[in-house]
């Protein structure tokens, strides 16, 4: 399957075209896949 290889901590900081939702930030925090975010 093609999804196999994708690696969320990778994606969420790759090539982002719009800003993450509060909430989405909170998950991503509380998974330890960002920290801490600089966001604009």
């Amino acid at each position: 399957m093609a999804a196999e290889n994708l690696e969320p901590s990778r994606m969420i900081k790759a090539g982002l075209s719009a800003p993450l939702h509060d909430g989405a930030v909170k998950y991503y925090k509380g998974k330890g896949w960002i920290w801490p975010l600089t966001q604009e």
